[in-house]
């Protein structure tokens, strides 16, 4: 079943950066982070209505669930639609490829645990392939400045992940996702009303219709699932999906006529092959 929701997490995240790119046609960063949060939230919350869940919040989960909301949904929801404007939704569907080192470094000390030599030799492996992928966007003129920016998210991804994996592994993945969705969304739409007009151009229906499908499915289903690996197998093996993510993300990209170089093709080949060495036993 992990292996199952592995595939579909990756598949439906990777399609996420080109639904992200075509939303920005007509709404700002702030705007679409807001508006994805809250059609994730309200899609689970008729979840949990129709399979009648308990939410099984506790007081001990007053100060956990705001600040992995911030964390895990707030600042890399709207960092990441920044960056796909200016770079392109394929370079920056890459970056996020830096989660599973990432993750090795924030749960060692966080819980005490490390890796295995597969795991280890797959994430080092994909390390170097994603500096391969830098090295092609300093070719093409991406400043330093935006890597910097754009390495940050999968840093707070990490440590979100991490962070549930050591102290909320008590609260079912559906309530966990719906409660931070909800708490995204009250942050976020009152912000981006104020301050973010929206674009009345002949893209705002198809970006409008695409920030419903990131907000639904790429928001809520998907980070309910991928909370659940998290909580049953652990953030490095939930986190190897973003080695998957990129793949998906070159597909979209190409066929959005965006330039994919030799080296990008190499890189990904070289991710694939760092994801099966991994998730080797």
């Amino acid at each position: 079943m992990t292996h199952l929701l592995f595939g579909l997490v990756s598949l439906i995240w990777g399609t996420s950066f080109i639904l992200m790119k075509k939303a920005s046609l007509a709404f700002g960063p702030l705007s679409i982070a807001a508006l994805r949060v809250a059609f994730g939230a309200l899609a689970l919350v008729v979840v949990i209505k129709l399979v009648k869940a308990n939410w099984n919040l506790k007081k001990s989960h007053i100060f956990s669930i705001p600040l992995i909301a911030i964390t895990g949904n707030i600042y890399p929801y709207v960092i990441i639609p920044h960056l796909i404007a200016l770079y392109g939704s394929a370079f920056i569907g890459m970056m996020v490829g830096f989660v599973p080192i990432m993750t090795i470094l924030i749960s060692i000390p966080m819980l005490k645990t490390r890796p295995s030599r597969s795991q280890l030799r797959g994430v080092l492996g994909g390390l170097l392939c994603l500096a391969m992928i830098c090295s092609d966007g300093f070719s093409r003129g991406i400043p330093f400045s935006a890597l910097l920016l754009a390495s940050t998210a999968p840093l707070t991804f990490s440590f979100t992940n991490t962070y549930i994996k050591r102290n909320m592994t008590d609260i079912s993945p559906l309530s966990l996702t719906c409660a931070m969705l909800i708490f995204s969304s009250t942050i976020t739409l009152p912000v981006a009303f104020a301050l973010e007009p929206v674009e009345i151009n002949n893209s705002l229906l198809p970006a409008f219709l695409s920030i419903i499908v990131l907000g639904v499915f790429c928001t809520g289903i998907a980070t309910h699932m991928f909370l659940l690996m998290v909580q049953k197998r652990g953030p490095l093996f939930a986190g190897m999906v973003t080695y998957v993510i990129p793949v998906i993300a070159i597909i979209w990209g190409w066929l959005d006529s965006e330039y994919i170089s030799p080296m990008q093709l190499a890189a990904i080949a070289g991710i694939i092959v760092s994801v099966a060495i991994a998730q080797s036993k």
